[in-house]
């Protein structure tokens, strides 16, 4: 993502949307590490120079929480699909219309 902040660099959340899904972000949020303002990132990123705000721990969590969440109901959603019955209609013949 760090291209594509870059160039919407001041559209409204794009940065701090890039940033927020990087794993790396949520490991320098839960340690307290200013992780995009090290030397190295200045080095070699963008996104060290963009206008940013980290997103909060709570956030963070709460995401992880929904896709797990997410992705724990997706085979019962599966299942409950597989046996609803389904409602078939009748196929029109031109038998006898002639």
């Amino acid at each position: 993502f760090g291209p594509a902040a870059e160039l919407l660099g001041h559209a409204g959340g794009v940065v701090d949307a890039a940033i927020g899904v990087s794993p790396l972000t949520h490991l320098a949020v839960a340690s307290g590490n200013d992780l995009l303002r090290n030397q190295w990132f200045y080095q070699h990123s963008i996104l060290a120079a963009l206008r940013y705000s980290y997103p909060a721990l709570t956030t963070i969590t709460a995401a992880y929480v929904a896709l797990v969440l997410t992705f724990a109901l997706l085979p019962l959603l599966g299942r409950w699909l597989r046996s609803t019955p389904r409602i078939t209609t009748p196929q029109l013949t031109t038998e006898g219309m002639e």
